[in-house]
């Protein structure tokens, strides 16, 4: 029962509604001028974050939690969409919540912070295909390690970025471009948790969705959807839900 509830969220909620119309430029008819004629939910994720000291530093999205094509065939006007659902009310001064800088993906740093991390827009291929470990075109994806080993960077992007009072049911809506990052629980978080008798603990719920035409990554990938029938390589998620495979609703 409880799982119903993130379904009808992602699925039949005024959300995708609102986001395959305004934002990915699909008309009432579902349709776009890329052809597609649907909005898919590629992944979703429940996500806790506790007094742990390590957190998600600067990144984009990395091929395990966002397993499509980097550049598509042809360009989408809208890339996917992140929606990141407040499940606890998240004061910006008791940390626990996500930092965004506004407008990262078109900054002029962007392109150096694609490289540091190893995102998939600097893969040899154009972001098609994940390589293989002791391939040539192998690239490491350092999603998590911006602070250490691009400092600078780090606190240039860090100089940019918003950190939102989020009450609980708050949506913060970003292109899938759009470098992030997780703020730790601060001492006063950590304060007000123990004056309550529980550990301190914020949650959130990420839908990430793209249209139908978005291809999946080939190569060396988790995707359960090509794990489970390795042909989905490559092929759009329209193409794969109408072989009536249980993926990308």
């Amino acid at each position: 029962e409880k799982l119903k509830v993130f379904r009808e969220v992602s699925l039949l909620s005024a959300l995708p509604r609102f986001i395959g119309k305004v934002l990915m430029g699909l008309n009432e008819d579902g349709k776009s001028n890329t052809g597609s004629a649907s909005l898919r939910v590629l992944k979703d994720a429940l996500l806790v974050k506790g007094s742990e000291a390590d957190y998600a530093g600067w990144h984009v999205d990395d091929s395990v939690f966002w397993p499509t094509f980097a550049k598509q065939t042809p360009s989408p006007l809208h890339p996917g969409v992140n929606a990141w659902i407040a499940l606890d009310d998240m004061p910006a001064k008791f940390g626990g919540g996500l930092a965004v800088s506004p407008r990262s993906h078109r900054a002029d740093w962007r392109h150096e912070a694609h490289e540091t991390i190893g995102s998939i827009k600097t893969f040899p291929d154009g972001g098609q295909e994940v390589h293989a470990p002791g391939t040539k075109d192998f690239v490491v994806q350092k999603t998590t390690i911006m602070q250490r080993s691009a400092p600078d960077l780090h606190e240039r992007i860090d100089a940019t970025k918003k950190v939102f009072d989020f009450r609980k049911g708050d949506v913060l809506i970003h292109t899938r471009w759009i470098f992030h990052r997780s703020v730790p629980i601060s001492q006063e978080g950590t304060n007000h948790f123990e004056e309550l008798g529980r550990a301190p603990i914020f949650k959130r719920y990420s839908i990430r969705y793209e249209l139908g035409s978005a291809r999946l990554l080939k190569g060396f990938v988790s995707e359960l959807a090509v794990l489970s029938n390795p042909n989905n390589a490559g092929k759009t998620l329209d193409d794969v839900c109408q072989q009536n495979e249980p993926w990308y609703p």
